[in-house]
Order: structure tokens, then C-alpha cells, then sequence
């Protein structure tokens, strides 16, 4: 069994179907449990800080955790433990010093990476190869530059980070067709002017908060425009520049369904660390 301890709407699920894999998640929040349940992918509906660790014990192959980062976002308050959300991090050597899994996977925002280094620590001291570092989704076809802390350990093989994908990065324009350019909500100036890019890059990193204020401005116009010209983010694009299809069946309201897409893994980079882990890095490359 793999077992996924904050599971959202499924970035981690989605990322082991590319490698012929599956996981049994863990999730609280309602919409994101709907997602899943819409996508096929077993759910156990339970606060993790609750639930016991001994009816898996001798049942669990890989364990993954990716807690919830608001708390930890440089978009957020930065409170890390100290957050309504943080504490939760703490959940991760509880499981894996109960469980004693063949493997781990954890992700998280950048500013954690102090926290999966002192982890990286404990579970080497139970005997698991271990490594932890920064990667970027983009590196692994996400039209994204989306950086997380990533924490992977080992009994059965060197841990490492997966080898990138030797391919120039993909652009919002070659993801989802967009011309013109891509009014964000950040670096504005007193002026309240936002910052543009062009959209042969990849989009910067995608957030819930994204979702409601980037606007889009194609040449040529829009059938879908606001006062100022342009229009926001569609559901189906933000799935895409998450690296998810762009059908996926995210439920709820259009902001449930943005926060969901925001704080989800990457499906590109989760079936690349973990492919790295179990011996497939073709498969999650291909």
C-alpha cells in the first residue's frame, strides 16, 4: 500500500498513475475529498493529527506527505509550526517512525526545507537513505516555475532527486495557447501597476490567489473580457499550468476548485520523485 497523508484533490495520485501506481489518501477538507472520489482515487476522509497509525503498520510500502503550506508560503503569514496549519509537519516523523515504510515522499513550500533537513537527520539515524533539496516543476515539464522543498528517503536504494527532463522549459503559450501577456498580482508599484510577462515562458508560481487576479490580455482581444481588457484564468488552464489534464474533475466553487489546484502537486513532479524512488524514472519522464 502507499499511503498519502494530506491528499488534496490528488496532485500525488495523479503523479503515481503515470508510473502504473496507486495510493489510499488521507484528506479533511470536503471539496478536495469530492475531487477525489470524482477521479477515482481511494480516500480515507479523517484529520491525519487524529487518526491512528495502527491499523497500517506492516501495511505500508511508500508514505507520502505534503502538509498544508499555508502557513509555511511566503504568500502567507510565515508562522510555520507556530500557524493554525503548521503544526501539522510534525505529522510526518510520526507516521514514518510508526510505519517504518519502504520509502518516503514529502513536499513542501521552500521556506520548510530547515524542517525536512532535521527529518532527513532522524530517519537516517533509522537507517534509510536520505536526501533533501529544492527542485523547480518546471524542471519536469510543469509550464511552471514552481519551487518546493523535497524530502525522500530510502531502505532499498540511494536516495536522490530525479534527473531532470533535457528539454527546454514549456510556455504558457505552448500549454494553453495563450497570446499576448500575463498580468499578475505581484511586483506592483505604488502605482498599483502589475507585473507583465510575456507568455512564452512558463507561468510563475500558481496560487489560489492567482487564480482570482492574474489577468490575461491576448492580442487581438477576447470574447471573454473585463473592464480593463483582460480576463481571469480559466479552471481547465490553471489544471494545465498545474501539470494536471485540463478535465480533470476538480468539484466545487470555482474558488474551492482554484485552492485546490494551487496547493496540489504538480502530477509531473510527484511521478518524478517518486519514479526516482521505486526504480521508474522513464516512465515519469515519458
Amino acid at each position: 500500500m502507499i499511503l498519502d497523508l494530506f491528499a488534496g484533490p490528488g496532485g500525488w495520485s495523479e503523479g503515481l498513475r503515470l508510473l502504473g501506481l496507486d495510493d489510499v489518501g488521507i484528506e479533511w477538507d470536503g471539496p478536495a475529498c469530492a475531487t477525489r472520489s470524482a477521479a477515482d482515487h481511494r480516500t480515507i476522509r479523517a484529520d491525519v493529527s487524529q487518526y491512528p497509525t495502527e491499523p497500517f503498520v506492516g501495511k505500508v510500502e511508500g508514505l507520502i506527505a505534503s502538509p498544508p503550506c499555508p502557513d509555511w508560503s511566503s504568500a502567507g503569514k510565515r508562522a510555520g509550526m507556530s500557524g493554525r496549519s503548521g503544526y501539522l509537519v510534525r505529522e510526518v516523523p510520526r507516521w514514518v517512525e510508526a510505519l517504518l515504510p519502504r520509502w518516503v515522499a514529502c513536499e513542501q513550500v521552500p521556506l520548510a526545507l530547515p524542517v525536512w533537513r532535521e527529518y532527513a537527520a532522524r530517519f537516517h539515524a533509522l537507517g534509510y537513505s536520505v536526501w533533501t533539496g529544492l527542485l523547480n516543476a518546471v524542471d519536469y515539464g510543469v509550464p511552471q516555475t514552481r519551487k518546493r522543498a523535497i524530502l525522500v528517503a530510502s531502505f532499498d536504494r540511494p536516495a536522490g532527486p530525479p534527473t531532470p527532463i533535457l528539454a527546454p522549459p514549456v510556455t504558457m503559450a505552448e500549454a494553453v495557447g495563450w497570446t499576448g501577456a500575463l498580468h499578475t498580482n505581484r511586483g506592483q508599484n505604488r502605482f498599483g501597476e502589475r507585473q507583465v510577462l510575456s507568455v512564452h515562458r512558463p507561468a510563475p508560481s500558481f496560487t489560489a490567489n492567482a487564480g482570482a487576479q492574474w489577468q490575461i490580455r491576448e492580442t487581438g482581444g477576447s470574447s471573454r473580457t473585463m473592464a480593463d481588457g483582460g480576463r481571469k484564468v480559466s479552471v481547465a488552464e490553471a489544471l494545465i499550468l498545474q501539470g494536471f489534464r485540463p478535465d480533470y474533475p476538480v468539484q466545487g466553487t470555482r474558488i474551492e476548485r482554484l485552492e485546490q489546484i494551487g496547493n496540489a502537486v504538480p502530477p509531473p513532479l510527484a511521478a518524478a520523485v517518486i519514479g526516482a524512488l521505486v526504480g521508474h524514472e522513464r516512465e515519469a519522464a515519458a
